[in-house]
């Protein structure tokens, strides 16, 4: 009688089609892991511990995805949760180093977990621009690890959200060059056009007319970037 067997511990939706003939498609990136089986005595196996949302393509008509590219798209693009200018100092809200195992050899851990260390970082939407797409709209996100003060693990937390609008030529590329080498906080104190594009940080607002529409405070760029 077996005695193991793999399973699959979630699903992905991953194609929709509206009542008017309208499809989305969505494509996913998986996290891999090992574990020991058996308490350790069995062999070692491969699994899936999480998947990511990369990509949507949306706008199509069903029966046609396959022979004709989708006229919008969106990317979302990840890094480490301790990456980028997110700092881990006082912990990390999943148990990656405890559970990790990249490799089937010496794997101490002997249970499947499920979680993903990574975050999400950037997301870009394009459109089909004749035969090859061309940035729309850019998204980049800031996160932290803010201390809680009561001896438990931090939480990852949504820091700042830097919105940017795009062209299909290149002069929106140096910005998402400049996000991405420095982080969004050096890349925002040398360009002061890219600044301007900041509206919130750490829960407060720093455009001051969005501000005045919503009847809440403003806190001063500058106070941001330091």
């Amino acid at each position: 009688m077996q005695d193991f067997c793999q399973q699959a511990y979630a699903w992905n939706l991953d194609y929709i089609v509206d009542v008017h003939g309208n499809s989305q498609a969505f494509y996913y990136t998986q996290d891999t892991n090992y574990y020991h089986t058996k308490a350790g005595t069995g062999p070692t196996y491969s699994y899936v511990r999480a998947s990511r949302l990369a990509r949507v393509e949306y706008g199509m008509r069903a029966g046609s995805e396959l022979t004709a590219k989708a006229p919008m798209v969106v990317h979302l693009g990840y890094t480490g949760r301790c990456e980028q200018g997110t700092s881990c100092a006082t912990g990390n809200d999943v148990p990656y180093e405890q559970f990790n195992c990249p490799t089937a050899t010496n794997c101490p851990v002997q249970a499947p977990t499920f979680y993903t260390h990574y975050r999400l970082w950037t997301v870009i939407s394009q459109t089909l621009v004749g035969s090859s797409y061309g940035n729309a709209d850019v998204w980049t996100l800031g996160h932290s690890m803010p201390n809680p003060g009561d001896g438990t693990r931090p939480a990852l937390w949504l820091l700042s959200v830097i919105h940017q609008g795009a062209d299909t030529t290149t002069t929106g590329l140096p910005y998402t060059v400049a996000l991405a080498d420095k982080g969004w906080k050096q890349a925002c104190r040398d360009d002061k056009a890219l600044a301007l594009g900041l509206n919130t940080h750490g829960g407060n607002v720093t455009n001051a007319p969005v501000a005045e529409a919503h009847g809440v405070a403003s806190i001063e760029l500058a106070d941001v970037l330091g």
